[in-house]
């Protein structure tokens, strides 16, 4: 799990990173074009990408399919949206490559959280990295042509 300690080291640099790694116990396996989520369903779970890629999109009300994001080998994937609010899932989260991924529940997140402040440190640093990468691909979006 040596990807995962350089992915948390990224944001931080944890002294103990054996108890983080460790939290992120459930190993999948996700087949090109399967989904790890669909709107609805349950997402009380963080996954980072140990192998594969996969993208994250909806439909809007013309059924348009909408690709919100890709996520690739060494990055988390879920619907961040979800995850925070504690409510079902909003984003189809689809395998666009075989892929494997180990999850860390949100439970088991928060007890981190409390066990060992670094822990806490690095969500939020990670929040923060998110938080500005919507930031600017909304700028994006607004300033830039599609050129």
């Amino acid at each position: 799990m040596n990807e995962l300690k350089t992915f948390f080291k990224k944001y931080i640099p944890l002294t103990d990173t054996e108890n983080f790694v460790k939290a992120f116990d459930i190993v999948q396996k996700v087949k090109k074009k399967n989904f790890l989520l669909k709107p609805g369903l349950d997402c009380s779970f963080l996954a980072f990408i140990k192998k594969g890629a996969f993208r994250v999109f909806f439909y809007d009300k013309e059924g348009t399919e909408i690709t919100v994001w890709f996520s690739f080998e060494g990055m988390m994937i879920g619907d961040l949206l979800a995850f925070f609010k504690g409510s079902k899932a909003t984003f189809y989260v689809q395998a666009v490559e075989d892929s494997e991924i180990c999850m860390l529940s949100k439970e088991k997140l928060e007890k981190l959280y409390l066990d060992n402040p670094e822990y806490l440190q690095f969500g939020r640093k990670y929040a923060e990295y998110v938080s500005v990468n919507i930031m600017e691909r909304m700028l994006s979006f607004q300033t830039k042509s599609a050129e």
